[in-house]
């Protein structure tokens, strides 16, 4: 569902025009309703969520400005992000994982000593203020060197064409969700609508949860081994 279906379908359950519900009325409200929606569904998916994206850097040697990326090691993280998954940098050859690391557990200074007491075999990182910095430097830039991994964030409406970045059967999450924050502007004219919509809203939002709970869910299975004594 674009945008342009959105106001449509808001417009008839509010029994609406453009007049009285303005376009820039509706995609301020579905845009609160799809950040809302968003949050939820990767909270339900986890790690494994299908926003996952990825971002790099130059992994910058020591002598980056401190008004760039890689001064003293600190790379923010991408814009739309939302939380980190993975971390690989590349000293060499290949990208590494990196381990996160306690700045309490470094008795050196993150500040002056910041190659000890690291070594490129094994990079660390530590996350601080929305970046990661990482330990120790290269010897020169790296391009690409810092790999990202993440859940980001979704991108707003903006243009007609525009669609939710969630499975198409429950799109109709946001209308119902935006004639609901029209209703509550005047419960007193819209309390039956209110209760009625909430009530249908509720009970597609719960098959949105569970489809992004089970989705991805990876069931073990622990098969014992036969010994024979």
């Amino acid at each position: 569902m674009d945008l342009t279906n959105i106001e449509t379908q808001t417009r008839w359950y509010t029994k609406t025009d453009s007049s009285t519900f303005t376009d820039a009325d509706i995609l301020r409200e579905s845009n609160n309703e799809y950040a809302k929606l968003i949050m939820k569904k990767v909270q339900m998916e986890g790690n494994v969520s299908s926003l996952g994206h990825f971002a790099t850097h130059t992994l910058k040697a020591d002598g980056a400005a401190s008004d760039e990326a890689g001064y003293n090691g600190e790379y923010p993280y991408p814009e739309n992000c939302l939380y980190l998954t993975r971390i690989e940098a590349k000293f060499d050859e290949d990208h590494i994982p990196v381990v996160l690391y306690d700045s309490s557990s470094n008795s050196y200074s993150e500040f002056t000593n910041v190659d000890e007491p690291f070594d490129e075999a094994i990079p660390q990182a530590r996350l601080q203020r929305d970046s990661i910095f990482i330990r120790p430097f290269p010897d020169s830039d790296v391009t690409e060197g810092l790999y990202i991994e993440y859940v980001k964030r979704q991108t707003a409406f903006a243009d007609d064409a525009d669609e939710a970045e969630f499975e198409a059967n429950f799109h109709d999450l946001i209308p119902m969700g935006v004639a609901i924050r029209y209703f509550k502007r005047n419960v007193g004219k819209y309390r039956e609508e209110l209760r009625e919509m909430r009530r249908d809203y509720e009970s597609l939002e719960n098959e949105f949860l569970e489809f992004y709970r089970d989705r991805n869910e990876h069931k073990m299975k622990i098969t014992t081994k036969k010994e024979t004594f």
